[in-house]
C-alpha cells in the first residue's frame, strides 16, 4: 500500500507531457534571505500564473507560502554557511512533521566526501525508510565532492548511490556537456534532477544547461542558485507548456521529463566506449 502511495504522489508533480516544473525555495536556511527570496509569500503569489507543479521549502517556510501552492516537497536537511562545515548536513525535521505540513514528498541532502558523509548516508536511509512507511517519495540531493569542475565519475557515483538508497528522485550537479551527463543518467535508474550553476551565471547559461541536461535524458533541471538579482524569463520553448505560446516568469525553476527512457537519437547505445562511470568507482 505504501508503494502505491509513493507512486501516486510522484505523479502529483507532473505537468502536461509528464514534465516537472518546480520552484525551489529551500536556500534561505543555508544561505539566508538572498535577493529574490526575501519574501516567500510574495514570490509565490507573483509566480502563481506560472505552470509550476511543485515547490521545495524548509518546514518553517511552508506556512508563509499560502494555501494555493502546488505539490509540496518539505526539505528535512539543514546546515548553514555560518558554520565551520557548511556541507555537513543534519536532519532538522522529520518525515512525520513533513506529512503534517501537507508534504507530497520530502527531501534530504548528502555531500559526498564530507567528513560527515557516513552520518548523512545513514540519515538519508532512515528518511527513506520512514517516508516509505507512510507512502511519501523522497528526493535525495546527492552532491559529489566540491571542485572547480564537476568530476563526472564522482557525479555518476553520487547519483547511483542515492538511487541505491531507494530515493525516488535524485538531484546532482550538471557535468558540463550532454555527452558526459548521459553517463550520469545511464547509471541512475530513477528520475534525475540537475542542480544549476554559480550565482553569477546569466540566464542564457542556465537555459543552455536546461537544453543540455534534457538532451542527455535528465528528468529535470534545477536552477539551484538562489537569489538571482531579477526574475528570469523562461521562453515558451523551454516551458513544460511548450507550444502554448506562453512566457513564464520564474526565479528558480526545475523543468524536465518525469518518466520514461530516451528514444531515438538521444538514446545511449548498448555497445559504447567505456565512459567515466565505467572507469572510476
Amino acid at each position: 500500500m505504501s508503494s502505491l502511495g509513493v507512486s501516486r504522489r510522484v505523479r502529483r508533480f507532473e505537468g502536461p507531457g509528464g514534465r516537472f516544473f518546480f520552484l525551489a525555495l529551500d536556500h534561505g536556511l543555508p544561505a539566508g534571505p538572498l535577493p529574490g527570496i526575501e519574501e516567500p509569500r510574495s514570490l509565490a503569489s507573483r509566480l502563481r500564473p506560472a505552470p509550476i507543479t511543485g515547490v521545495i521549502a524548509n518546514p518553517g517556510m511552508v506556512r508563509h507560502l499560502g494555501a494555493a501552492i502546488p505539490a509540496l516537497v518539505v526539505h528535512l536537511s539543514a546546515g548553514t554557511r555560518l558554520g565551520a562545515h557548511p556541507t555537513s548536513k543534519v536532519l532538522s525535521s522529520t518525515v512525520e512533521r513533513g506529512l503534517a505540513l501537507g508534504a507530497d514528498a520530502v527531501s534530504a541532502q548528502v555531500h559526498f566526501g564530507d567528513p560527515q558523509q557516513d552520518r548523512m548516508l545513514s540519515d538519508a536511509g532512515a528518511v527513506v525508510d520512514a517516508a516509505g512507511d507512510v507512502g511519501l517519495p523522497v528526493l535525495l540531493m546527492a552532491h559529489p565532492p566540491a571542485s572547480a569542475a564537476v568530476d563526472v565519475g564522482a557525479a555518476c557515483h553520487a547519483a547511483r548511490a542515492a538511487a541505491e538508497l531507494r530515493a525516488r528522485i535524485v538531484q546532482t550537479p550538471y557535468t558540463g556537456t550532454p555527452e558526459t551527463f548521459r553517463e550520469v543518467v545511464r547509471g541512475c535508474p530513477v528520475p534525475l534532477l540537475v542542480a544549476g550553476g554559480p550565482r553569477a551565471s546569466p540566464p542564457e547559461t542556465f537555459l543552455e544547461t536546461v537544453r543540455g541536461a534534457i538532451a542527455a535524458g535528465a528528468a529535470a533541471v534545477e536552477d539551484a542558485v538562489a537569489g538571482r538579482q531579477r526574475a528570469d524569463v523562461v521562453p515558451a520553448e523551454e516551458s513544460p507548456h511548450r507550444g502554448q505560446g506562453e512566457e513564464h516568469l520564474c526565479e528558480r525553476v526545475i523543468v524536465g521529463r518525469s518518466r520514461g527512457r530516451l528514444r531515438g537519437p538521444q538514446s545511449v547505445p548498448a555497445s559504447r566506449s567505456r565512459g567515466p562511470c565505467d572507469s572510476r568507482w
